[in-house]
């Protein structure tokens, strides 16, 4: 089930919303998702809507973002550096 659920975030991260975040906006979503992974298991929680806590991405997010889509967001956005950046 998380599989289909994170496919389809992924997959709207990158045609909805990557292109609208600068580099700093990115960092800054992935740095308070991983944040917030530190104090509780959010990719559980499929109840709590996110959204108003990242207005950057209220645009285009039109659905409840979950602690799921929210952990599959920091992902992508960590994805998208080069190996080299994460070391």
């Amino acid at each position: 089930m998380f599989d289909i659920a994170s496919g389809f975030y992924r997959l709207h991260y990158r045609e909805a919303i990557a292109q609208h975040l600068t580099n700093d906006q990115k960092l800054a979503v992935a740095n308070r998702i991983s944040a917030m992974t530190l104090k509780a298991p959010i990719w559980t929680d499929k109840d709590t809507n996110w959204l108003a806590d990242f207005p950057e991405l209220q645009p285009y997010v039109k659905t409840c973002l979950s602690g799921l889509y929210l952990c599959t967001i920091m992902e992508a956005i960590v994805n998208e550096y080069p190996k080299e950046a994460k070391e």
